[in-house]
C-alpha cells in the first residue's frame, strides 16, 4: 500500500486539482514523500497521466480509464462509482503503473 500511496502522490503532487493535492498531501503525511514526476499531462477534468520512477502512472474517471485506456474495474467497484457521482462525489481511480 505504501508504493501505491508513493505513486498516487507523486502524480498527483504535479496537479493543480484540491483533489489531487489532497491525495499527494496524505501521501506525503503518511511516509510517502512525492518523487519526480515527468510527462506530466492533465486530461480535461477526466484524469491525469504521467511517470514516475519510469513507470506510466494513471488516476481520473472510471469512464476515462475504460474508454481511452482500456482498463476495467470489477462490477460491484463500478457500481460504487455510480452511485458516488450521482451525489456529487468524485471518486479518482488509480490503477498504479501500467
Amino acid at each position: 500500500m505504501r508504493r501505491g500511496t508513493a505513486v498516487a502522490g507523486s502524480r498527483e503532487h504535479a496537479s493543480e486539482h484540491p483533489i489531487a493535492r489532497a491525495i499527494a498531501e496524505h501521501a506525503n503525511r503518511n511516509g510517502s514523500p512525492a518523487q519526480p514526476a515527468s510527462d506530466f499531462v492533465n486530461h480535461g477534468g477526466q484524469g491525469v497521466s504521467g511517470a514516475v520512477a519510469g513507470h506510466a502512472v494513471l488516476a481520473g474517471r472510471l469512464t476515462w480509464l475504460t474508454t481511452q485506456w482500456a482498463l476495467s474495474a470489477p462490477e460491484h467497484l463500478q457500481e460504487i462509482v455510480e452511485t458516488a457521482e450521482r451525489r456529487g462525489q468524485a471518486p479518482v481511480w488509480s490503477p498504479g503503473t501500467v
